[in-house]
Formats: C-alpha cells, sequence, structure tokens
C-alpha cells in the first residue's frame, strides 16, 4: 500500500543559474544568496499544495572526470578566479565569471547546505533533504532539527542520477515492501543496460544502425565509406571508420553504466580510460579518443615519391622503409601482377611486394 507522500525535487543548480546575482553597489553577502535561494524554493513548493518534503540536489564537482570534461566543452572556464566563500562574505564578483569555475560552484553549494542546516526558518511538518553540498552526505532538515541520512549517501557526480537515487528514497518510504521498488527499478528496459564493455553482438548492431543511418543497406561501415567517398561526399559527412565508432560505443557503454546505477548511492566508479576516453599528456585533461589506428596508412601520411627506374637499394621509398605508390615513376608497378609496356618501368622494391600480399591476402605464412 502506498501511503500519501507530497514531495518536489530541485535540480538546485539550475535554480543557482536563474536567480540573479546583487549588483556590486547592494553590497550583498552570500549569506543573501542563499536567502533567496531558500525563499524561491519554498515559494515554488507551494505552488504544489503544501508538500511534505523538499529535495535538493546539487551537483558534485571532481577534477578529473568525464562530466568536467563535458562542462570545459559547455564553456566552462576553470581557470576563472576561484574564491574563497563563506556565508557572511561580501558578493562582489560577476555572476558568470563566478559560475563558470567548477570549485566556486562546489563551495556555493556548500555555503546554501550550510545557510539551510543553520538559518533558514522552514515551515512546521516540512522536511528539507540536501544532498551534492556537503562531499557525500545527505542531510534531512526540519523546523527542530538537522539529522544526516546515510541510506541517501551518494557520490553521483551528475544532479540527474543522484535526483533518480532520491525518488527511489522517496519510493521506499511509501511502498512496505523493499522488493516492490527495486523490481520496478530492475526493469526489463534498464537490464540490459551498462553492464560492461559491448559484447561482439552489440557492436555488429551499432554498426548496422549507423549503416541504415546514412543511407546504406547490407554494407559493412568500411564499404559504405568507400562507396560514399567514390561519390565525392564531403569528408565530414562520411559515416565514422569502424575504429572510431568503437570508440564511441565504449563511451556509451560507460554512460549508460552510470544511468543504471541511478538507484545505488555509492557508485563503484570504473576506469574511464578502458572505455574511449585517455588523459591529455600535457593538461592531464580527460578527452575522447577519436580512433586508435593511423588515419591513413604510413605511405600516405608523407611526400616520399621514388623516381626509381627499377626501385633498387637507392630507392627512396625503400631507404624510408615504406612501400612504392602509384604516384611513383614506377606506380608501384610489380612484375607479374600488372601488365606493362616493354618500356615501363617496374617496382623491385620488396616492401611493395609485401604490402600488396597483405592486401590482396595472397602470400604464404612463411
Amino acid at each position: 500500500m502506498l501511503k500519501k507522500i507530497t514531495w518536489k525535487i530541485y535540480d538546485s543548480n539550475v535554480v543557482i543559474r536563474m536567480l540573479p546575482f546583487p549588483r556590486k553597489e547592494e553590497d550583498a553577502t552570500f549569506k543573501d544568496l542563499a536567502s533567496d535561494f531558500t525563499a524561491f524554493v519554498l515559494q515554488k513548493a507551494s505552488q504544489i499544495g503544501t508538500p511534505s518534503q523538499i529535495h535538493l540536489i546539487f551537483d558534485r564537482y571532481y577534477e578529473e572526470s568525464v562530466k568536467s570534461q563535458a562542462r570545459i566543452n559547455r564553456g566552462g572556464n576553470d581557470q576563472a578566479v576561484a574564491y574563497n566563500i563563506a556565508v557572511g562574505g561580501r558578493v562582489h564578483v560577476n555572476k558568470d565569471t563566478f559560475l563558470s569555475n567548477s570549485c566556486n560552484k562546489a563551495a556555493l553549494a556548500r555555503v546554501y547546505t550550510e545557510y539551510l542546516s543553520s538559518t533558514a526558518d522552514l515551515p512546521q511538518g516540512l522536511e528539507v533533504y540536501t544532498s551534492g553540498g556537503n562531499d557525500n552526505h545527505a542531510a534531512r532538515i526540519t523546523a527542530h532539527k538537522i539529522e544526516t541520512v546515510p541510506e541517501l549517501e551518494s557520490n553521483h557526480e551528475e544532479s540527474d542520477t543522484s535526483r533518480s537515487y532520491s525518488t527511489a528514497y522517496m519510493l521506499l518510504a511509501g511502498i512496505q515492501s523493499n522488493d516492490e521498488v527495486f523490481k520496478a527499478l530492475s526493469s526489463q528496459a534498464l537490464s540490459s543496460l551498462g553492464t560492461g564493455k559491448p559484447t561482439t553482438n552489440e557492436v555488429n548492431a551499432a554498426h548496422k544502425f549507423v549503416v541504415a543511418l546514412y543511407g546504406g543497406r547490407e554494407e559493412t561501415l568500411l564499404e559504405l565509406r568507400c562507396k560514399l567517398a567514390l561519390r565525392k561526399v564531403a569528408p565530414q559527412k562520411l559515416p565514422p571508420t569502424e575504429n572510431s565508432l568503437y570508440q564511441h560505443i565504449l563511451r556509451v557503454a560507460y554512460q549508460l553504466f552510470v544511468w543504471k546505477k541511478a538507484a545505488t548511492g555509492m557508485l563503484e566508479v570504473k576506469d574511464v580510460t578502458k572505455f574511449g576516453w585517455e588523459r591529455n599528456v600535457d593538461t592531464k585533461q580527460l578527452q575522447p579518443i577519436m580512433m586508435t589506428q593511423p588515419c591513413a596508412p604510413p605511405e600516405l601520411l608523407n611526400d616520399i615519391l621514388c623516381c626509381c627506374e627499377d626501385c633498387n637499394e637507392d630507392c627512396s621509398c625503400l631507404v624510408n622503409n615504406q612501400s612504392c605508390t602509384a604516384d611513383c615513376v614506377c606506380r608501384a608497378a610489380l612484375p607479374g601482377v600488372v601488365n606493362m609496356d616493354e618500356d615501363d618501368f617496374m617496382c623491385a622494391n620488396p616492401l611493395t611486394l609485401s604490402a600488396f600480399c597483405e592486401m590482396s591476402n595472397c602470400c604464404d605464412s612463411d
């Protein structure tokens, strides 16, 4: 049996973005900001009647995470000044500049949580839950007391998944049997998501989907790329390579893992460098892996061409440890492979023969 609970969940960082910062001449404090934030939340919540619970979910900000990289891509600037703020501190900062720094947003969440825990005048019968503003800890605040809520402890970085966890907590408060909750949260739609690295069947299914997305039918991704390239399709409009797509699939698998664990408070974080991400050597920031193979064969990535008649040991291609190409004087023409006129040059570069055999799969194992 369900018992009636009227509750409201806020993405607190969205509310912070909505509310204006005071002008410098107003000489306001961060306590004033916290008061405005609390008043806004209570006023909006009252519009649905008399709520018994309000959940305030703040984003978390880890220095090295996929989410922090996404914030930077959206315009975040962690090079902006990080302020040491307190409840009674003066607000003499530009809002956009201040909120562009993750440390400032985390500090503001702590100040708001501190204000709610010590100063806010809450109505009788109302419970305010805060999470994300004090590390992994969560608190229940009423007009008479403040207490920690171990069941709501969470290390999720995204407020999206934290809100889902709070929803699960509220369901538990209204359902007598926990089995009913976890049965609902473990539905068939969720059971197949984020279980680990994608299987071969899942990767093949993704390939077929992308082929269809680009107008293909039964071709492989590589065949479709070749077909479209011959039609002089702009390079940026070609489908991804199989290698590049696999890196994207890995990143999707990691995100699905995070979403699937939305009903779990303390997430066992996986190593993202095994899921399509790498650390930039210079900045140490995470960045997506575009591909793990060369963008083209080595002989196409340089401008070395030979002008040989017979490609002997002085052949510039051979000296640089690469096969000849069709742009060389010899045209990479191999004896017995192509029909040549008597006056045409023949390529004797052994690396050319090796490359041809590798492509045509005509060489013996020895």
